[in-house]
């Protein structure tokens, strides 16, 4: 299961028809935090856009990090809904993505 609680800013403007609506806006999170698998995670930046694509396929600018013993460990997601791209780091570079993957 997952929880999540965050403060979020959207701004928007939307137009098209009410069968194909055009959405053009900016979701951020401004703070909060995610659970994921039982781990807590810090929202450190969220970001997803919305340029007017129909259907919508919004922009993803996300990082969360979550401190363990000896690094601080970070999942970051870009790219696209339909192709984010995720990745996996740690700091210092302790921990390389397969390891952060099974912690």
């Amino acid at each position: 299961t997952s929880d999540f609680s965050s403060t979020a800013r959207f701004g928007s403007s939307e137009g098209g028809t009410r069968g194909d609506p055009v959405i053009h806006g900016d979701l951020h999170a401004l703070n909060g935090w995610l659970e994921i698998l039982g781990r807590r995670y810090q929202i450190d930046r969220a970001q997803v856009s919305l340029s007017g694509e129909v259907p919508p396929n919004p922009l993803l600018d996300i990082s969360i990090s979550r401190k363990v013993e000896d690094a601080t460990i970070y999942i970051l997601v870009t790219g696209t809904a339909k192709k984010p791209v995720i990745s996996f780091r740690s700091d210092p570079a302790t921990y390389d993505q397969g390891q952060i993957i099974a912690m």
